[in-house]
């Protein structure tokens, strides 16, 4: 008989939501859970801890002051703003109506400031020491739902309008000044939000103010002052927006989360209605229409760009306080899903990324638990006929694992066949077993006392005893600290002609 080899790589394509699963890549994911996809393999995401507890509902919003000094951290939730950056909770401002808040850091002669609006209160504003309410004239700030900077002034978007105001250049008061803008919306609607990007003009690299209805229409201007020289650079349709937080600064280019997916708006600018091939969710997309379809109306949708992480995030609210992350590595732009972990208001910080769910803001993307739990992760990877059409006969598959260590951590690979759901599991390691079990993944010198490496390699050899033509490995994970990283597979197999 005839021994066969196959290697398959662990799921670094990410999940696959739009291939059948004949012409699937098998390094493609029909599962792909908590993991953290890397250019070499998938590894166990890390967990989460609680930073503040003791709220009633669900924060909100999750921002900073950071005078470049020093950093505070703030969160919306309660009708309150609450000052966490100790990991404890302190009312700094009581008694609102809403939690929805956006802020901005801005600086002027007098200093560093962070100015925010809700669409329901008046504005506040916060120097380091004191929080103020906004002094502005012209118009409300209690009707102002958006602030953003863009060329030394701040702009503010007015709820279930389509106008824009502005304030004086560098100042966080005085006179507001609207900018209309009814007449070039020929769809109508409102303004869901403004942003802006830099893109190349006739000057070079310039940045440019954008403003997006909630039915998906995009003005772009060019100008610093809108009373006086704010130029139309264009006009763009592409699908509504999902959400109150849908864009997200990538780079000089703003992502926007969509009724179509994640777009770019250097593609919009380029294309107009973003071709398939460019969506960056395309894989995922038929999983967020069921996710809109079924939690569309629910508050909490939000995309987020980390640059430190890499990561591209979209969390979905599914009730309860609950969310599940669609997570994106950006060097790949393949995607991964979150479970367990708190996705409301995420947002990336100077000192890495928050998120929240009832009661609770949480640091994520840190440390080796769920504030305390395990963490719980699989895989199903795309079939393959191993390199050879036909019926074979499966008898091994050696999983290529890199570990910090399987003390405390329970993996099981099953085999799945022939586009089934038979299973055959085969517990790989176990959390109960000896340290001489251990050994058998990685017998040789390299855990000599005077070789102690911050990973170890495990890649033994496990029965599978199947008949099939293609064949799918489903792994699950479940442990603490294990740092755990699955690389590759390896099926050994005969075929059927040679048994």
């Amino acid at each position: 008989m005839k021994r066969n080899i196959f290697e398959v790589s662990a799921p670094i394509g990410g999940l696959n939501a739009i291939s059948d699963l004949v012409s699937m890549p098998p390094q493609d994911a029909l599962v792909l859970e908590n993991f953290n996809i890397e250019p070499y393999g998938v590894k166990v995401r890390r967990g989460f801890e609680a930073f503040a507890t003791g709220f009633t509902a669900v924060p909100s919003e999750i921002f900073e002051y950071d005078s470049g000094a020093a950093q505070e951290i703030f969160t919306a939730v309660d009708n309150n703003i609450y000052q966490i950056t100790a990991s404890s909770k302190t009312s700094v401002v009581a008694s609102l109506t809403s939690d929805a808040w956006s802020f901005v850091n801005f600086g002027t002669a007098a200093g560093r400031f962070l100015v925010g609006v809700n669409g329901a209160d008046t504005g506040r504003t916060y120097n380091g020491t004191t929080w103020s309410n906004i002094s502005v004239t012209g118009a409300s700030s209690a009707d102002m739902k958006q602030v953003l900077q863009y060329k030394n002034r701040l702009f503010f978007v007015e709820k279930d309008a389509l106008s824009v105001w502005s304030l004086p250049v560098r100042s966080i008061g005085g006179a507001l000044t609207e900018f209309p803008m009814s007449s070039f919306f020929r769809r109508g609607g409102k303004l869901a939000a403004a942003f802006t990007v830099s893109m190349q003009d006739t000057d070079g690299m310039d940045d440019f103010i954008a403003f997006m209805s909630d039915r998906g229409e995009i003005l772009l201007y060019a100008g610093t002052d809108p009373s006086s020289d704010f130029v139309l650079q264009g006009r763009f349709e592409t699908a509504p927006p999902i959400g109150e937080r849908f864009f997200a600064d990538f780079g000089g280019d703003a992502l926007l989360l969509t009724r179509e997916g994640v777009v770019a708006m250097s593609d919009v600018f380029a294309y107009g209605r973003v071709p398939p091939e460019r969506n960056l969710s395309a894989k995922i997309n038929p999983l967020l229409t069921d996710d809109y379809e079924v939690f569309g109306a629910l508050a909490g949708w939000r995309l987020s760009y980390a640059p430190e992480e890499q990561t591209l995030y979209i969390a979905v609210p599914v009730g309860g306080g609950a969310s599940k992350i669609y997570v994106m590595n950006t060097l790949l732009r393949a995607w991964s899903c979150y479970a367990g972990v708190p996705g409301n208001a995420l947002a990336s910080l100077s000192d890495g990324v928050y998120a929240a769910d009832t009661g609770r803001v949480c640091k994520i993307e840190t440390g080796s638990s769920d504030n305390g739990s395990a963490i719980s992760s699989e895989f199903i990877t795309g079939y393959s006929a191993l390199g050879a059409p036909g019926r074979k006969y499966v008898f091994g598959v050696k999983p290529n694992i890199n570990a910090r260590s399987l003390s405390g951590a329970e993996a099981s690979l099953d085999v799945l066949t022939d586009y089934q759901d038979t299973v055959l599991k085969k517990r790989i390691y176990d959390a109960a077993a000896s340290e001489a079990a251990i050994a058998e993944w990685d017998v040789s010198d390299w855990d000599a006392a005077d070789w102690e490496p911050t990973e170890r390699i495990y890649n033994q050899e496990t029965t599978v005893g199947k008949f099939g033509e293609v064949f799918a490995a489903k792994m699950r994970v479940r442990g603490i600290g294990s740092n755990l990283r699955v690389q590759k597979m390896t099926y050994y197999y005969e075929r059927s002609a040679d048994l």
